[in-house]
Order: structure tokens, then sequence, then C-alpha cells
């Protein structure tokens, strides 16, 4: 059995009209891109949004980790969480 180290993602993803979700991980404090990184196929509330891989953080010592929210209609909205490492 391989073993890895992953990074715990808790919060809330949810809304009255759910179509998907993501997180998304840009590098530095201002990306100019974003890299989806996991789904989230369901509402969360106060859980586990995803475990992503610790050699996802590799190339840069600050990271923005975004979850958007996506409604059927097509709307979206997005929180943003500044991760400092080491």
């Amino acid at each position: 059995m391989e073993w890895a180290t992953l990074v715990e993602v808790h919060g809330t993803a949810d809304c009255d009209a759910w179509g998907q979700a993501s997180i998304e991980l840009g590098a530095g404090d201002s990306p100019a891109q974003f890299k989806a990184i996991a789904a989230i196929p369901e509402a969360v509330r106060g859980g586990v949004l995803a475990r992503i891989p610790a050699t996802a953080f590799k190339g840069s010592a600050v990271w923005q980790l975004r979850v958007v929210v996506r409604h059927r209609n097509g709307r979206s909205q997005e929180a943003r969480f500044r991760l400092q490492l080491g």
C-alpha cells in the first residue's frame, strides 16, 4: 500500500439551486490563473470538501484555494482562502 500526505479542506459548499462545485488552486497572492484540483459532487455543510495531495502545493510558498459553487441557472459564487506554507 502506498501512502500519501493529504491536505484536508473543510467547509461548506451549498446553494438553493445546486449545479456543481469545485476547488481550484492558484499560486501566489493574486493568481493569474487557477487550476481545478477537486470536484465537489454534492452539497456539503460543515464537512470535508476535498482531500488534496500535498504534492499539489509544490512551487510556491503562498497559495489561494478557491471554492466555486455553480447554480443550475449558470450563476456562480466563490470563496477564497490564502494558504501560507513554511
